[in-house]
């Protein structure tokens, strides 16, 4: 897991967001496709409180800067 995610651990927070926003995105794609194969509507309720979640995570991935 080091490898993948680094060693550093003050990058810890920012590592832990990036799992969840894609960990969230993949619950998303799995409703599209679930929706797709039984041919039912998308559950808009799903994305409408996930896509704030992801944003506001990517948000806090691109945006943590370094203090110097």
């Amino acid at each position: 897991m080091g490898k993948f995610l680094g060693t550093n651990s003050s990058n810890a927070a920012m590592h832990i967001a990036l799992i969840i926003c894609g960990l969230l995105l993949l619950i998303i794609i799995i409703d599209m496709f679930h929706s797709y194969y039984i041919n039912s509507n998308i559950n808009m309720e799903l994305i409408n409180l996930i896509i704030p979640v992801v944003t506001l995570s990517l948000g806090y991935i691109f945006g943590k800067g370094s203090q110097t």
